[in-house]
């Protein structure tokens, strides 16, 4: 359970815990820059820069080595996302890759139903901020359309049933891979093909519902789904209020 304006740094699997505290941070921890030295950190160089504008201080925590068009869309699209979001900073992760290229997910929350995500991705020399899909305007990134539960009233305790549709751009012949945490705990569904009705019909995107359930306590919980496609990693992520 996640109270209201708490700093909560979580993450869910014990080697991307081991991947952010310890010594091999990015290569070698000693080597990155203190602003991206582990993914918390770099998270939050990240918020902090977006929240100034500082566009020098995004583009070296982008994973991407270009840095075209970051004041001019970059910029208004992520703090469009935040706007609102004075609360917590989470941390769920996603699983893809050998454990030298880990994925973890970055959330900033507050009151409201919506919440930021943003993948952040070891590399060489640092943790940086994967969002080279939304910096580059070409293909729309992976993405995670919420079905259930209905998050604009407070959901009663219990199970709770959730679905959501997964779609990535031109993944070939795999379909995008789907997954879900609740306040950084892994969530088991099932995937299924998702009918074109539920999102406009586009030929090179491929499409899966995703179809779970959770045991929810009263409280907020924070709710993440990881879409990795052929295109990359994208994150969604909402809290939950449960009465």
């Amino acid at each position: 359970m996640i109270s209201p304006r708490s700093t909560c740094v979580i993450l869910l699997l014990a080697a991307v815990l081991s991947a952010c505290g310890g010594a091999g941070d990015a290569g070698d921890e000693s080597d990155a820059p203190e602003y991206a030295a582990t993914p918390r950190k770099s998270l939050e160089s990240w918020v902090a820069a977006v929240r100034a504008g500082d566009v020098e201080m995004m583009c070296r925590l982008l994973s991407t080595r270009t840095c075209t068009s970051v004041e001019s869309r970059l910029l208004p699209l992520v703090r469009a996302e935040m706007r609102g979001l004075k609360g917590d900073l989470h941390y769920g992760a996603i699983d893809i890759g050998a454990p030298e290229a880990r994925i973890v997910i970055g959330v900033v929350s507050g009151d409201s139903p919506a919440a930021y995500a943003v993948p952040v991705a070891r590399g060489k020399t640092q943790w940086s901020i994967d969002d080279e899909e939304r910096q580059a305007g070409f293909a729309p990134p992976p993405k995670a359309v919420l079905e259930r539960p209905n998050l604009t009233t407070a959901l009663p305790s219990g199970r709770t049933r959730i679905s959501f549709i997964a779609s990535a751009y031109r993944p070939g012949s795999n379909y995008p891979n789907a997954e879900l945490w609740i306040d950084s705990r892994h969530v088991n569904g099932r995937l299924d093909y998702a009918p074109s009705v539920d999102i406009p019909a586009d030929a090179d995107l491929e499409r899966i519902r995703w179809i779970g359930a959770a045991r929810l306590l009263p409280g907020r919980h924070v709710m993440v789904a990881g879409v990795k496609g052929d295109g990359g990693v994208s994150a969604n992520a909402w809290v939950l209020t449960v009465r």
